[in-house]
């Protein structure tokens, strides 16, 4: 199964960042990805879908970056590979391969050595099987999230305090010509 084979997917991304960093995307017109399978979405680029408010106050609130130092850097992702977390059939693989995980590695020895949230580890195997640009998912914006096991929100139970978000593994889908800072 890959991820909506011949529907283009464009979204205007948003993505906070410092002020210096900022000036090194738009000078470069590249992004460079980041993280790693503990962040939520996994390794990559993050933005948030058309909401330069979103990605304002994720600079300010969890990196920490002074309002005077923050930029919120647009670009246009486009793409016919991508992981739609808001479609019930990519949300129900999401789902399974979870549960699997999470079946794996409570009979480990080093179980309790995980973190309780593991969609970022599961996203990046998914990665692996599946060719995808990018991923497209809806964040709790009331941080509901940390009861839960899992950040990524079930496609059927969305409501307005979400976000969507997207996470860039090829850079190759943002256009360069579209950057702007």
């Amino acid at each position: 199964m890959c991820c909506n084979e011949g529907l283009i997917m464009r979204v205007i991304g948003c993505h906070g960042t410092t002020r210096t960093n900022a000036g090194s995307i738009c000078t470069t017109k590249c992004f460079l990805p980041s993280g790693s399978e503990k962040d939520w979405l996994g390794s990559g680029v993050y933005f948030y879908d058309n909401n330069r408010e979103a990605a304002y106050a994720f600079c300010k609130s969890v990196k920490r970056i002074a309002d005077e130092d923050i930029v919120v850097v647009t670009a246009i992702i486009d793409s016919v590979l991508y992981f739609n977390l808001l479609e019930i059939e990519h949300y129900n693989l999401f789902s399974e391969s979870v549960k699997r995980f999470r079946e794996r590695v409570a009979k480990l020895k080093n179980a309790k050595c995980y973190p309780k949230i593991l969609d970022g580890h599961v996203l990046e195997a998914i990665c692996k099987e599946i060719s995808f640009d990018f991923i497209y998912a809806a964040f709790n914006v009331n941080n509901n999230y940390k009861r839960a096991e899992t950040r990524i929100v079930n496609p059927n139970i969305i409501d307005s305090d979400y976000n969507n978000v997207l996470c860039v593994k090829n850079v190759q889908c943002i256009l360069s010509d579209t950057i702007r800072g």
